[in-house]
């Protein structure tokens, strides 16, 4: 059977079948086959695809490379300062 032919069949049985477990089984499936460039969740749960992933990384690397960022030392030399000013 050609893949046109399983998709055809699939959408005429999804149609005819109208037992919730089944079609939640088969969309879990489904879903966890057309989501497989998920490398990752946001904090909130949201999915992160590779493509999205590389666009950051390289927007990250573009801020160091400009110096848009603070090396961990220079952020520890931040917050002292932060608590001294708080204290005065």
């Amino acid at each position: 059977m050609t893949t046109a032919a399983i998709r055809n069949n699939l959408h005429k049985l999804i149609d005819v079948v109208s037992d919730n477990t089944i079609l939640k089984a088969v969309q879990t499936i489904l879903e966890k086959e057309a989501t497989n460039d998920i490398v990752g969740y946001t904090i909130e749960g949201k999915p992160i695809s590779r493509e999205l992933l590389d666009e950051e990384l390289e927007a990250s690397e573009l801020d160091i490379k400009n110096g848009s960022v603070m090396t961990h030392s220079q952020l520890k030399k931040e917050i002292k300062n932060w608590r001294t000013a708080k204290k005065k």
